[in-house]
């Protein structure tokens, strides 16, 4: 009995020591031909979830990455609650000046490369109306809400493309706006059915692989019909609320938010 309540103290302590950020170990494997997750130390956890083993094999997670995983997985939410608070300090972004422009690349958290080329004032002037002419009618929502805050004075860039290094998409940004100190994502949707939850992470979790909100902007999204219809589309406004994300729906508001 002394040894078996010795050998479940030691496993205790291993568990413990495995699950304390600060114990963390680059050398954590996730055996692919294996159907359970073993730690270094020789600790089985279980069958692995099959979102994170693809999620981990896919992206070369470093090790505040493998962190959020594992918690998720477990629901060990204080480790990342600690992560998000104690754990992240964003990069500042490199910039490059071309024959295309300036070349801004950002690396986050996790150590994804996103990269994105500056607009010029006659880039903008030619986005928008091209959205404008485009027949669909949330590239013309874009484009209509693009102008206004061109209008405002405030506008840095609209239909923005990001990718890595070997150009592959990661996002798109909608709408970039810098009014005094405040900075500003704009993401414009017809409707709540529009908005994708994948697409509220990369802007508002610093520990997702895609992550490219590289200055902490304000995130708006601009609903033109903010009804929901169906406890779907209600869940995605909580989130959205959850995240801090606020919902704009007119254009007179829109405005407003740009006045001292």
């Amino acid at each position: 009995a002394v040894i078996a309540a010795a050998k479940a103290a030691d496993e205790a302590a291993k568990a413990k020591k495995i699950f304390d950020p600060l114990h963390w170990r680059e050398d954590f494997t996730l055996w692919k031909d294996q159907p359970q997750l073993v730690t270094p130390e020789g600790l089985s956890l279980g069958k692995p979830h099959t979102l994170f083993e693809i999620r981990a094999q896919q992206a070369g997670l470093r090790d505040l990455e493998k962190q959020r995983l594992l918690a998720e997985r477990y629901g060990i939410m204080g480790v990342a609650d600690d992560i998000a608070r104690n754990s992240i300090k964003l990069n500042d972004p490199i910039k490059i000046k071309t024959n295309k422009g300036i070349e801004v690349e950002f690396k986050n958290p996790v150590g994804t490369i996103i990269k994105w080329t500056e607009q010029a004032p006659k880039d903008i002037d030619m986005i928008i109306e091209a959205n404008l002419k485009s027949g669909n009618k949330g590239k013309i929502l874009e484009g209509e809400t693009a102008q206004i805050v061109q209008d405002a004075g405030v506008l840095e860039g609209t239909s923005l493309k990001l990718e890595t290094p070997t150009k592959m998409p990661v996002g798109d940004i909608d709408i970039l706006a810098s009014s005094g100190t405040n900075k500003y994502i704009i993401e414009v949707k017809e409707s709540v059915g529009a908005i994708r939850s994948s697409q509220i992470d990369k802007l508002t979790n610093p520990l997702h692989p895609n992550f490219f909100n590289h200055e902490g902007r304000q995130i708006i999204y601009y609903l033109e019909n903010p009804i929901a219809n169906g406890p779907e589309q209600l869940a995605k406004l909580k989130l959205l609320e959850e995240k801090g994300v606020r919902i704009i729906s007119s254009p007179e508001e829109l405005r407003g938010l740009f006045q001292p």
